[in-house]
């Protein structure tokens, strides 16, 4: 965690970037092809994706839209890389690899967090998070984000056509009724 805070970066696909093996490219402002062992392209389907256990792979393509899945560094606790042949342990999708994100729990994020970024490609980047307790054994934990990144350059120099906003909210309850049990719900849009 401590890692990621100090990288710099202010998406899960830079952060990516960092780890030797895997291939990431950026297509446009909001596409993005990240694979492992030299099959990249924008609907990948050799590198299986999971958030807190769950597999993030989108049927109606074939592939991970990651576009979709802007997560705030903020609210990561670990990300866990296994390069190479994993498909007999894991499963489908994992003939190259698997990256799982692991996020924090409602619990470990009590309080307020607000985070403010401006930059040359990164015209501005928010984050508002707020945590609480809903009695002793439940906890809430609500994000907002926003980033506005800036067009990119096409190949003739000319500006791309792909500025790129994005808004995104997460609401996360986890509530323990025992120390052997615990419900989580958490929702993103």
């Amino acid at each position: 965690r401590e890692d990621i805070r100090r990288s710099g970066v202010t998406t899960i696909h830079d952060l990516l970037r960092s780890v030797p093996g895997l291939n990431v490219a950026q297509l446009s402002n909001s596409n993005w092809a990240i694979s492992a062992r030299g099959f990249n392209d924008q609907f990948s389907n050799k590198l299986l994706v999971l958030i807190d256990g769950r597999s993030i792979y989108t049927p109606l393509f074939s592939g991970v839209y990651w576009g979709f899945h802007d997560l705030m560094l903020e609210d990561i606790e670990r990300v866990e890389i296994i390069l190479g042949p994993a498909g007999t342990h894991w499963g489908a999708n994992a003939v190259n690899g698997v990256i799982n994100v692991t996020t924090r729990g409602a619990k470990d994020a009590q309080g307020s967090l607000v985070s403010i970024a401006s930059g040359t490609e990164e015209r501005g980047l928010g984050v508002i998070r707020h945590g609480g307790a809903l009695g002793e054994n439940a906890h809430y934990r609500l994000s907002l984000k926003y980033a506005d990144r800036e067009p990119g350059g096409a190949v003739d120099g000319a500006r791309a056509r792909d500025e790129w906003d994005s808004r995104r909210a997460s609401l996360r309850l986890d509530w323990t009724p025992n120390e052997s049990d615990s419900v989580t719900f958490d929702v993103g849009w």
